[in-house]
């Protein structure tokens, strides 16, 4: 391909006689079991100098794709005051951008590390292009690790339990964007299969055990490793709340368990304690949240898999990605294999 160059670690497509690019989109693989779309936005530099002139960012110096992002394709560009990453939204919408903004403006009032939005020169934190939602973010520098040890868990609970004590936004969805209230898109498929009827039996398994008086809050809903930056050993930001919303805490504790404290397939109990004993520093688990923790890790996991058969099978069927939800189907069968009365030993010292 004569003026082209294709990136190692993204198998991002860079035309090197013009400056445009085809940016991958799609949230970075959890050791290649986590969510992933493929979908391509073409950019010029022409067209991100159109963007930002609506910005007092000065002149564009250079541009990049970014790997990662779910529905995003993000570009990070240098200009006379900084770096930034500009983001175009290929599958949410304008409303649901807007939300989110807005969320991330919230969460910096109250002094949360994540993205800090910029504004636009009439005070807009979205703008278009072709259609679709556009946002510019302060680049913040820092190293994502798809494993994390002790220390880094360690904080990650810290700061997830921070989260959890900031009141929820008033504009929070009380549901979660692929929890157990979307499972019946599965079933409601022109065919079931093994997965349809595994997903059946774990949502019985779900509604008899899980208990709806816990406490809810604002949550990230998505917490996985790929959407935290560290530089050296220290936690530096938590990105990405395109699913946050106002719902169980012990749902996000799960989710973000699952997210990150897998080695080679396996659950670690060891990095969850750690992860548990940083959350507990700042926000003491109630006993009923203890007894839940095991199956709402079940739960993350199920929903997760979920995601991926309805984007694969249901919503954008990709032959290649038909079995992307199968090692979450493994992983939450694991989960829920292990002993309970060791699983609370292990974790909770009871």
């Amino acid at each position: 391909m004569s003026g082209t160059s294709t990136t190692a670690t993204t198998g991002l497509i860079i035309d090197t006689q013009r400056p445009y690019c085809y940016i991958q989109t799609g949230k970075n693989n959890f050791q290649q079991l986590h969510k992933k779309l493929a979908i391509y936005t073409k950019i010029t530099s022409t067209v991100v100098e159109r963007l930002i002139s609506q910005y007092s960012l000065g002149l564009l110096y250079d541009m990049e794709p970014l790997a990662g992002g779910q529905a995003n394709s993000s570009i990070k560009i240098k200009t006379e005051t900084g770096d930034y990453i500009l983001s175009i939204c290929d599958e949410k919408s304008q409303n649901e951008i807007k939300l989110l903004t807005t969320l991330l403006d919230y969460l910096e009032g109250h002094d949360f590390p994540t993205t800090r939005v910029v504004k636009t020169d009439a005070g807009s934190s979205l703008i278009e292009y072709e259609e679709k939602p556009v946002y510019i973010k302060k680049f913040i520098e820092g190293n994502v690790f798809d494993h994390l040890d002790e220390g880094k868990v360690y904080q990650l609970g810290e700061k997830l339990a921070q989260l959890h004590e900031i009141p929820p936004h008033r504009e929070l969805s009380d549901q979660h964007s692929y929890g157990i209230e979307c499972f019946y898109e599965v079933f409601e498929a022109p065919f079931e299969g093994d997965f349809g009827l595994w997903l059946k039996e774990k949502t019985q398994y779900l509604n008899r055990t899980l208990m709806l008086d816990l406490p809810k809050g604002f949550i990230h809903g998505d917490l996985f490793y790929d959407n935290t930056l560290y530089q050296d050993e220290t936690l530096v930001a938590i990105l990405d709340f395109e699913e946050a919303c106002h719902y169980y805490k012990i749902f996000d504790l799960g989710m973000c368990a699952i997210g990150t404290c897998v080695r080679d397939g396996f659950f670690s109990l060891e990095l969850l304690k750690a992860l548990i004993a940083g959350y507990e520093t700042v926000r003491r688990l109630e006993q009923a949240e203890k007894e839940q923790l095991q199956v709402n890790a079940e739960y993350a996991t199920i929903a997760t898999a979920f995601w991926q058969f309805r984007q694969y099978h249901v919503r954008n069927p990709i032959k290649e990605k038909a079995d992307a939800h199968l090692e979450m189907k493994l992983l939450a069968d694991q989960v829920h294999e292990i002993p309970s009365d060791f699983f609370s030993k292990t974790v909770f010292n009871f």
